[in-house]
């Protein structure tokens, strides 16, 4: 019974948001010799988040932007999180659009992705922009408390020819390193962080462990990031488009996947709350990486 209830709700909240829609964001334009940038995207050994890492990383590479992987050793990740490729109750909840399956499977067939550097060779003299995606398997915790990463990190963020992105769980890379004391920033929100909880243990009957990471413990993503963040914007959008619309109309590239998405952009820091604003997320990135000056 409680099944029923949650995907009635979760298609009323269709409705409501498709009745409740409004200008989606500007999209992003294609660069042109000078304007194309280097862009990096360290990686896990395994378990990032398919829509969070494929949709940024393809509209990039799309619009002429050149993409690097790093991992930890040098070798290919294993690849995305096998939930957010497959989804939930057959399919039924948050599974990817089949724009982002295809994104994906272009990305991890690409040359960059099988050729990645190692963390130990990243330098911020090689790269314009740098992409931090975030992600729910276990495999991410030692990705997120990895230490190799800051310095290039900090780096990246204090220069103002730089772009740093940061979605979801990637957040926290920047607030581990004490990165963001004077930025707004958003992240996945403690109540998004929950409604996952109940719908992957309650409806999906999955152990809520495979949704909730150890780097987090009994805390949420928010509990961590806003304590040392300047400001935290937790992206209060009607609770139709929050938390319910997602799961069953996942983002793709259309303007309703950019209108009800919350990204926030302050100065050369993009940074976006989880997989349901990817597209968004992908655009602004894009954007900033346009605005830097020769």
């Amino acid at each position: 019974m409680f099944k029923v209830v949650v995907v009635l709700v979760a298609l009323l909240g269709v409705l409501v948001y498709y009745a409740s829609l409004t200008e989606p964001v500007a999209l992003a334009k294609a660069c042109d010799g000078h304007t194309c940038r280097r862009v990096v995207v360290p990686l896990p050994s395994v378990g990032f988040d398919a829509t969070e890492m494929a949709m940024p990383c393809s509209l990039l590479a799309k619009l002429g932007h050149t993409l690097v992987f790093a991992t930890k050793d040098g070798k290919p990740s294993e690849g995305a999180d096998p939930l957010t490729l497959t989804g939930m109750l057959g399919g039924l909840l948050a599974k990817p659009s089949a724009a982002a399956l295809a994104d994906y499977a272009s990305v991890v067939s690409s040359d960059a992705y099988k050729n990645p550097v190692p963390f130990s060779a990243l330098s911020a003299h090689d790269y314009d922009g740098v992409l931090l995606v975030g992600g729910h398997h276990p495999g991410m915790d030692e990705f997120l408390r990895e230490e190799l990463l800051r310095p290039f990190l900090a780096d990246m963020l204090s220069a103002e020819d730089k772009r740093v992105a940061a979605v979801c769980h990637g957040v926290l890379h920047l607030s581990r390193a004490g990165l963001i004391s004077d930025r707004t920033v958003t992240a996945v929100p403690r109540r998004l962080e929950r409604i996952g909880v109940v719908v992957t243990e309650y409806v999906a009957g999955l152990p809520s462990a495979s949704y909730q990471l150890s780097t987090t413990g009994n805390a949420w993503v928010q509990d961590e990031v806003e304590p040392v963040a300047g400001t935290f914007l937790d992206g209060s959008l009607p609770l139709a488009a929050d938390v319910l619309v997602h799961p069953l109309v996942p983002p793709s590239w259309t303007d309703a996947a950019l209108t009800r998405a919350f990204v926030v952009v302050d100065r050369n820091l993009v940074t976006a709350r989880f997989w349901g604003d990817a597209p968004a997320f992908a655009h602004a990135f894009a954007a900033s990486l346009l605005s830097i000056e020769e």
